[in-house]
């Protein structure tokens, strides 16, 4: 597949004047590893963490644990990026914040794949990810840790020790995405973007992916269980819902 057209029209790409087809990707995330999404160094009096996850408040006042959409889409890009380096060359694929880049893909009418799905400064996005939210009661562990001198392989002096917020492994999340105008059913070569989503879909299922901090030392794999891809459609003027298999 190397050398295969990576590219596509801009008015392919920018094809938001009508909405021909909605995939809706539902599923359970799973935390196979320690979990650690964070928000920096926590500043609040009394915090048990020196660097404490991200939460957000529920109905009846209680704080959770959550990840963020854009943390997630974050690493379904980069995963994206790294299958259609491996399938189409290095040379096809360019960091999201290349906006030269952009802009010339912009001006010679030839966006890449990976744009095509997650948007860039010039092309809105094909894909929406929402927060994920635990749908059972989460395990917080607090790990201490401390910073090592890497010259000397001893303590580093005034870093640590402090604490990290995890989230136990286990926890279910919920995961919900939609997919805009790419027909992923669709096999034609023509159109990359089908088939590096399905490839993105089966790696999460597989547990192929990181997410959050610490990610060198095993923590933050996930994996997708419980898949279903509900297809949304206009047809004879109605909207129609089907389940697909992927």
């Amino acid at each position: 597949m190397r050398g295969a057209n990576f590219h596509l029209r801009r008015d392919r790409v920018a094809d938001f004047d009508s909405l021909r087809v909605v995939y809706e990707v539902e599923g359970r995330l799973v935390n196979e590893a320690p979990l650690r999404v964070g928000v920096g160094r926590g500043e609040e009096p009394g915090s048990p963490s020196d660097l404490p996850i991200m939460r957000i408040s529920r109905s009846g006042g209680r704080d959770v644990p959550y990840i963020p959409g854009s943390s997630l889409k974050g690493v379904l890009r980069s995963h994206v990026e790294r299958l259609a380096a491996a399938i189409y060359g290095p040379d096809a694929v360019h960091p999201p914040f290349d906006t030269n880049k952009a802009e010339e893909e912009f001006e010679k009418d030839m966006i890449c794949a990976v744009c095509g799905i997650f948007g860039s400064i010039k092309v809105a996005s094909h894909l929406v990810v929402r927060d994920s939210l635990p749908l059972n009661s989460p395990t917080i562990m607090l790990k201490p840790g401390i910073g090592i001198n890497r010259d000397f392989g001893g303590v580093q002096p005034g870093i640590g020790p402090f604490s990290e917020e995890y989230v136990s492994p286990g926890v279910e999340w919920s995961f919900n995405m939609k997919i805009m105008n790419i027909p992923i059913e669709d096999e034609g070569a023509e159109d990359p973007r089908p088939r590096l989503l399905r490839l993105l879909i089966s790696s999460m299922g597989r547990g192929e992916l990181q997410l959050g901090g610490r990610k060198s030392v095993g923590a933050g794999v996930i994996s997708l269980k419980y898949l279903k891809v509900w297809k949304k459609m206009v047809a004879d003027g109605e909207l129609r819902v089907v389940e697909v298999k992927i």
